[in-house]
């Protein structure tokens, strides 16, 4: 079918619809800009100095699956630990054998001596934090990821001091959810042409 005199074919107009690895660059490249803006509002606005996310293979947090690489291998014990160190930003650890792709800084190996609860334990010793956010909610599906078994051994490693810091993260997991950068306000336009 030809366009009418005068006009393009629809095909012309709309956005290309990229390959898979083309995919994956444009959503690491976004995760990236999140994690560097949107995550500390996130954590300010909820009052949290330090975020856990904790999960298993084949049972991710519904928050974790956004905040890891678009083609991510994750094997057994899921753990992220964010940190707020004031103007010098969020650190970002992996205590995990998934790949981050420079989204995160490595904190952990398997071969590092220390299994991963010992390390995530004295991450957190040494950075004293006042508030720990863990994912777990009693009304929003999605902030609720950590397993009664995860929370159970979490509250074991780090012990009665650190445990009593320990609150619900649903305000940074709602604001991490429902917030939108500009970049991915356009690409939600493009995906309507196309759908349309």
């Amino acid at each position: 079918m030809s366009a009418a005199p005068g006009r393009e074919p629809l095909s012309a107009q709309l956005p290309a619809v990229l390959g898979l690895r083309q995919q994956a660059a444009v959503v690491d490249d976004l995760l990236r800009r999140r994690l560097d803006t949107l995550l500390p509002m996130a954590m300010r606005e909820a009052g949290l100095d330090m975020w856990l996310i904790i999960c298993q293979e084949d049972n991710l947090d519904p928050v974790l699956r956004t905040m890891i690489p678009w083609q991510s291998w994750t094997p057994i014990l899921q753990i992220v630990a964010f940190y707020d160190r004031g103007e010098a930003g969020v650190e970002r650890l992996n205590l995990s054998m998934t790949d981050m792709r420079g989204l995160m800084d490595t904190a952990w190996r398997r071969d590092s001596g220390e299994d991963q609860w010992t390390t995530l334990r004295r991450i957190v010793s040494e950075r004293n934090p006042k508030r720990i956010g863990v994912n777990m909610s009693d009304v929003i599906w999605a902030a609720d990821g950590l397993s009664a078994s995860l929370l159970r051994r979490l509250n074991e490693e780090l012990g009665p001091e650190l445990s009593a810091r320990i609150v619900s993260a649903e305000k940074a997991c709602i604001r991490w959810l429902e917030t939108r950068l500009p970049e991915e306000l356009e690409l939600y336009r493009q995906a309507c042409s196309l759908a349309h």
